[in-house]
């Protein structure tokens, strides 16, 4: 007992220690913490071989919700059909994000789409080919002649990091395939032109709320309904935060409208009884597609504008590339950082360097990208594999050769894929800034074959092997060695992949006529493959080699598996894809040098199917045509029609196994092991981890979330209403050892009513020593009760806990004004710069007890001050008082401080001057609650200095009835001078100051005694120098690129 007592404690010690760290991170770090930061970002897929390139160009300075603006490649290979984007071939210029959807048969709002149809025919029923009713029977002919649509479109979504695909259930509600935790609303379904996306957090985000911000598709081959254009687009256009911070919008120019062909399309047929069967010729038919695409012009935040300039090309759909990203101050009023951007049009439209410009215009960093030098054919040439990608081959049609009878009287295609080429003008190495470098090596996904032990390639590329070269003479590679492939999509290895059979029967609707069967081959490969975009082939085990052979060591992942349908025969409906339980990590195991097992981390997942939707297509098997004169049409069909499904799949962490070895073995080692709960399907969190140490005790930690109380408590009401289900309200920490279940720290954290997820509160459970469950109340259940255990209660505290902080104001825009530890003074905070920065941290006094002014934005004071930029102490602006002579100018501040007469017993007030000739003075200028008229007490101090920057501070003692205070600055006499950093506070407060430049950093840190450090930037915003108060230089730094 007593070691287990003694193992409780310990617990009660780290967790004290935890709660030494409540306050609020509000002053952002040193500038002299700041580093170069990444010049590439590489987040190799191992599960599915794409290297993830990525190339981060700036993240803006907005401290609470930063935005950062990159360029990512996807290294999968390059499709013949594949054009490029507005960044060039392969690339993706990530800046916002958009909702997207692909419109399978009709669009799903129109009047035949399958909103409508799902609605009138019931959706879960597969295979029919009899036993409907006659109107049923009649709804499913109109959906084979292609009048109705029962295939729900295919939506996704991309923005801020955040990617994912979804779909309208059955409950008509907007499901993600991976159950992630958003709120969607849609204009398709619900009135308005936006979608809206509400994330865990209450973060809402915008889309398509102008009508610039919509891209518009057309069929430009008319179908039963005429000629069709519908949204397939909705671009972000504003994201709206919670706590009221300010909104950042996307604007859109013009949209550019053009088509292109979306694919070539060949079939022919043969009667199937003809024992010498001839075709009936070739048809080609060129698929075009009009568009009219949305343009991201400007993206708007508090401090900057980012402004994209695009230049012409006729390489480009819609023929704008992307040629500059300028980031324009509206402090500075200047653009004070830019991206140019270099293309090549030899081949495909390639970006090949990235470069920065600096404020002044100067060149600076510069990314340098190059590439396979395979040419790929045109745009729509045969040369391709059965996926799409160039192999090469002389082909005179699309139709593979796969064992027709007499295929070779039509010339039938080589569709293998080429290993040779299939890489072709992939993106093989960037050069970096620093003038190191990365390759790399592809090779064409394939796997052995368990039966023939032969290498079946697939379509498209995986990373073979990357060089770093960090531009110093050292390189380091990594090869991938990929085994237990994971075949998502079919390997067309017979005709039924590209050909089906059906039958006609002319003559009278009456009697009996002859059939006739014919086989129509077809270029295109009938089964959809995974039907929502899978990848081609995954791997359940990757290899990592640190060295060519593993000279430094190799890592050993094992992943899971999707599962994916490839579809059935005709009419050929769209697999089923269950792919958010694939490429989970399963098991990692790290190696030495020499082999030895070092660590590894086993996981264990739970995989649930939330929700689905079904859909369904049909297509006449038997064709009965009529002619009798009196009637024209069909009168009965055999039809084969197949459903398909749509599925939303919870996955969740189930445990963890991680090992580390002692050195020199893999039998001996330290183990830890967690298992994770999730007990509220709603808010999908982690409400509960489970450890237990090498003594036996089991530990668990509860986490209670909004959606985890009954309803009744204001400001956990709000919370959900605005969707803020992932921000914890109670943790609390218990340990179960042979003498029961103790609680042993728990922490509750109050917000404030609203929804803006701003804490009010924070509380802290007094627990001196473990105590016993059956004594100790969780917020949402009575005493000895654990969560989820029985039905949730409302909110209601345990009465050991008590307040450690208290938040006690905040501005409009969500920044934290005051925050009170319970055995610390009170800290408060002033804003800047947009409400962006804060410039001022006082110590010992309430928000509104304080006072500073640093001419930074405004000019905050009376008739006669003028905001100037020829002298500061710090920052770019001062105050300036020029006097002609004719007697002293003074001018006072537009702020005056309010406290509760005898409160206060000395202020401390202060100012640094700067004067040409003249004395100066500051003066506290302190009356009675609402007294009107000049101020009947004060006290001030001055210099006759002159020539330099001089602090003029003063102490008052405050008159028992004194409840308001000004500052007032006077010049004395003919000449000029500046003012900047005044204060006023509570002689006993401890003020710091500081001064930025918005979208650069901190330029200077004024600390209680008013001595400043300033920090110096070149002109592509890198630190360069730290000084002292007077401007003596303590620390520099210097950069150095090879390009």
């Amino acid at each position: 007992m007593k070691i287990q007592f003694i193992a409780a404690l310990t617990v009660l010690a780290v967790v004290a220690h935890a709660q030494e760290n409540m306050l609020p991170k509000v002053i952002p770090p040193s500038p002299e913490t700041a580093s170069l930061g990444k010049y590439s970002e590489i987040t190799t897929s191992l599960y599915t071989g794409n290297p993830g390139i990525g190339i981060p160009l700036f993240t803006t300075q907005n401290q609470s919700h930063p935005v950062s603006v990159s360029l990512s490649y996807s290294g999968t290979g390059i499709r013949v059909s594949e054009e490029p984007s507005r960044v060039g071939l392969g690339f993706t210029l990530n800046a916002g994000g958009a909702i997207t959807r692909v419109v399978r048969g009709l669009p799903d709002e129109s009047g035949w789409g399958y909103f409508s149809t799902s609605a009138a025919f019931p959706m879960a029923k597969a295979g029919w080919t009899s036993g409907l009713t006659d109107s049923e029977y009649a709804f499913v002919e109109q959906i084979a002649w292609g009048q109705l649509d029962a295939e729900p479109d295919v939506y996704s979504f991309n923005f801020m990091g955040v990617s994912g695909k979804f779909f309208y259930d059955e409950d008509g509600n907007w499901q993600c395939t991976n159950n992630a935790d958003l709120k969607i609303t849609s204009p398709l379904t619900e009135s308005g032109d936006e979608w809206t996306v509400t994330d865990n957090k209450g973060t809402v985000y915008y889309f398509g709320s102008t009508s610039n911000s919509r891209e518009f598709s057309s069929t430009t081959v008319e179908d039963v309904h005429g000629f069709l254009t519908y949204p397939t687009g909705w671009y972000l256009t504003k994201i709206k935060f919670a706590d009221g911070s300010s909104d950042v919008t996307f604007s859109y120019s013009s949209p550019l409208s053009y088509s292109f062909t979306l694919s070539v399309q060949q079939t022919t047929n043969y009667i199937v009884s003809t024992s010498s069967p001839t075709f009936n010729g070739l048809v080609t038919r060129s698929i075009t597609q009009g568009v009219i695409s949305p343009v991201l012009s400007s993206i708007d935040l508090p401090n900057e504008t980012i402004n994209f300039t695009y230049g012409s090309t006729s390489a480009v759909r819609g023929g704008k590339y992307l040629s500059k990203i300028a980031r324009y101050s509206k402090s500075a009023a200047q653009d004070i950082q830019s991206f140019q951007f270099t293309y090549s049009t030899t081949g495909r439209f390639k970006l090949t360097e990235v470069t920065e410009y600096s404020a002044s215009n100067a060149a600076g960093k510069k990314y340098q990208l190059y590439y396979n030098a395979t040419a790929l054919p045109e745009f729509d040439s045969f040369a391709q594999d059965h996926y799409g990608f160039y192999n090469g081959a002389s082909n005179l049609t699309l139709i593979p050769y796969l064992a027709y009878p007499f295929q070779d009287s039509i010339h039938c295609a080589n569709r293998n894929v080429n290993p040779a080429v299939i890489a072709a003008e992939s993106l093989i190495k960037i050069v970096y800034p620093t003038g190191g470098s990365t390759e790399y090596q592809y090779e064409a996904h394939s796997y052995v074959d368990s039966f023939s032990l032969d290498s079946i390639f697939i379509g498209g590329i995986r990373v073979k092997r990357i060089k770093i070269d960090d531009g110093n003479g050292t390189i380091q590679t990594k090869r991938y060695e990929y085994l237990n492939p994971y075949v998502y999509q079919p390997i067309p290895n017979g005709a039924a992949f590209y050909s089906y059979t059906y039958t006609t029967v002319p003559g009278s609707c009456v009697g009996s006529s002859t059939p006739t069967t014919y086989t129509v081959l077809t270029s295109g490969n009938n089964f959809s493959y995974g039907g929502w975009g899978s990848d081609l082939i995954a791997y359940g085990k990757v290899i990592t080699y640190d060295g060519e052979s593993g000279e430094k060591g190799k890592t050993i992942s094992y992943f899971t598996e999707a599962e994916v349908s490839s579809g059935t025969g005709f009419p050929f409906a769209p697999g089923a894809v269950r792919d958010a339980q694939g490429g989970l990590l399963l098991k990692e195991e790290v190696y030495s040098a020499s082999s030895i097992l070092i660590h590894s981390i086993i996981n264990e997942y739970d995989v649930t199917e939330r929700s689905h939707v079904y859909g369904f297509k049909a297509g006449f098997l038997t064709d009965y045509t009529c002619w009798d004169a009196t009637n024209l049409g069909r009168t009965y069909d055999l039809l084969a029609v197949t459903s398909f499904g749509i599925y939303s799949q919870w996955v969740t962490l189930k445990k963890t196994t991680e090992r580390s070895m002692a050195t020199g073995s893999s039998s001996v080692y330290t183990e830890t092991v967690k298992n994770f709960y999730y007990n509220n399907t709603v808010h999908r969190n982690v409400t509960r981890e489970q450890s237990v140490d090498s003594k036996g005790n089991e530990y668990n930690s509860y986490t209670l979330y909004p959606g985890d109380y009954a309803a009744g408590t204001t400001f956990i009401n709000d919370m959900i209403t605005n969707h803020q289900t992932a921000l914890p309200i109670e943790q609390v920490t218990c340990v179960t050892n042979g003498s029961g279940t103790f609680a042993v720290s728990g922490q509750l954290t109050e917000y404030n009513a609203g929804g803006k997820g701003l804490i009010n509160k924070i509380w802290v459970a007094k627990i001196d020593a473990p105590t016993p469950l059956s004594g100790f109340k969780f917020s949402n259940t009575a005493a000895g009760v654990l969560p989820f255990s029985t039905t949730a209660g409302s909110f209601s505290k345990d009465s050991r806990y008590e307040s450690r902080v208290q938040f006690n104001a905040y501005t409009s825009r969500g920044k934290v004004l005051n925050v009170t530890p319970v055995d610390a003074p009170p800290t408060s905070y002033q804003w800047g710069y947009s409400d962006q920065y804060p410039i001022a941290e006082t110590k010992n006094s309430a928000n509104d007890q304080f006072y500073h002014h640093n001419f930074e934005e405004s000019l905050g004071f009376g008739s006669g001050m003028v905001r100037d930029t020829t002298r500061r102490h710090t920052g770019k602006y001062s105050g300036k008082i020029e006097n002609g002579g004719s007697g002293e100018v003074y001018i006072f501040s537009s702020t005056w401080l309010t406290f509760t007469a005898g409160s206060i017993k000395k202020m401390r007030y202060s100012v640094w001057v700067y004067s040409t000739g003249p004395s100066s003075e500051i003066f506290l200028m302190m009356k009675r609650a609402g007294e009107l008229g000049y101020p009947p007490y004060f006290h001030n101090t001055g210099s006759m200095v002159t020539g330099r920057w001089v602090l003029l501070e003063g102490v008052a003692d405050v008159p028992s009835d004194a409840a308001e205070f000004n500052l007032r600055v006077d010049n004395n006499s003919a000449g000029t001078v500046w003012y900047d950093d005044l204060r006023m506070c509570p002689a006993d407060a401890e003020m710091t100051t500081y001064t930025y430049e918005p979208l650069v950093g901190m330029t200077s840190q004024s600390d209680g005694r008013n001595k400043a450090t300033y920090y110096d930037y070149d002109s592509f915003q890198r630190l360069i120098a730290i000084k002292d108060q007077d401007g003596n230089p303590v620390k520099t730094f210097s950069y150095h690129y090879k390009n």
